[in-house]
């Protein structure tokens, strides 16, 4: 009577050693891949930069307007005031003051609404940020801009550089071309190494106390190359490699088609920056007019040189050029943002 236990471990490995260069060319595509990943990730992060800074200009633009309006609103009630006073004294009658009672009140509801709109900006603002709680922003910047001198040759030198939507398109371009040496990588033969080791053991115990165990050891090992090569199939192999020639050639003019709009855009966005600089300096000059105007104006009203209606229509005007020169300020900064994104460099600007 015998007790026999065996075991029998063994490894195997199979290498490709040629395969017409398949691995490396996938492997740079995965590479490209991620770049294209890293390149989706900085377009995301310039749109929420731009869409953070307008949210913050925007809060800045109403409080200025907040400003303008409270301005008028003081002094819509001085003047109310003051013409009680002067009806108490019999110099006024109540037709002038109903006059300024109702100018008085417009520019009241002007200003609670005109608030309003701050608070929406920031709501807005806190939303961009992603706060979970409303946070209530003081802004302590001017608002104001600088009037760049931008040239359009070095913008473009700069838009093709930089611009990420061009640069996601070239690392696309690559991937094209490399998919054309991966399908000519089939015309060549597959190469392959296949090796491995095994080893069996078996002890075989007799019962008996006169016979001792027999262990049996046996070890080996192996390799062999293998070669393997397609002799037809159908004319798939070539029909693949023509698709990737006219894939890579879409993607070419797919490349020219986006600098021509991209070249479009910075023209149009550069001549509306600068169409917007002569609006702003066009408003600036309204707005020092205007509140000059609006100065003399309450010393006329005062003496009495003009009545409640003239003085009204320069408060009214006064308020539009100031609301205008603040829209240009704001536009001016959206316009410039708008091309620090097209070539690229926002993201470096804040």
């Amino acid at each position: 009577t015998s007790l026999s236990n065996s075991l029998n471990p063994s490894v195997n490995a199979n290498w490709v050693l040629f395969n017409g260069n398949a691995v490396n060319i996938t492997k740079k595509n995965l590479e490209e891949y991620q770049n294209i990943s890293e390149d989706n990730l900085q377009i995301q992060l310039e749109n929420t930069i731009l869409l953070t800074v307008l949210g913050y200009y925007n809060m800045l633009l109403q409080n200025e307007k907040l400003d303008v309006l409270t301005n008028i609103m003081n002094l819509s009630r001085d003047r109310y005031d003051y013409v009680k006073t002067r009806k108490e004294l019999g110099s006024a009658v109540t037709f002038d003051v109903l006059q300024v009672k109702d100018a008085f009140l417009s520019d009241s509801s002007n200003y609670i609404l005109q608030k309003l709109n701050f608070y929406n900006s920031i709501r807005d603002f806190n939303q961009l940020l992603a706060d979970t709680v409303y946070v209530s922003y003081v802004p302590t910047d001017a608002f104001e801009t600088d009037l760049l001198e931008l040239n359009y040759e070095d913008l473009k030198i700069m838009m093709v550089e930089s611009n990420k939507n061009l640069q996601r398109q070239y690392v696309n371009q690559k991937i094209l071309e490399n998919n054309i040496g991966l399908q000519k990588s089939s015309l060549y033969p597959r190469i392959s190494l296949n090796a491995g080791a095994d080893n069996s053991n078996i002890r075989t115990d007799l019962i008996s106390p006169d016979i001792s165990a027999i262990t049996i050891n046996n070890y080996g090992a192996y390799a062999n190359l293998s070669l393997s090569y397609t002799i037809f199939n159908g004319g798939n192999r070539k029909r693949n490699i023509q698709n990737a020639m006219v894939d890579e050639e879409i993607g070419q003019m797919e490349i020219a088609d986006l600098k021509l709009k991209l070249n479009n855009q910075l023209l149009s966005m550069l001549e509306l920056y600068n169409a917007r600089k002569q609006l702003y300096r066009v408003a600036d000059e309204s707005t020092k007019s205007a509140e000059l105007n609006l100065q003399i104006a309450k010393d006329k009203f005062a003496s009495g040189a003009i009545n409640s209606f003239n003085y009204r229509d320069i408060q009214l005007s006064y308020i539009n050029a100031s609301f205008k020169k603040l829209e240009a300020i704001y536009l001016l900064i959206g316009s410039y943002n708008d091309l620090l994104r097209l070539t690229g460099n926002i993201i470096a600007q804040y």
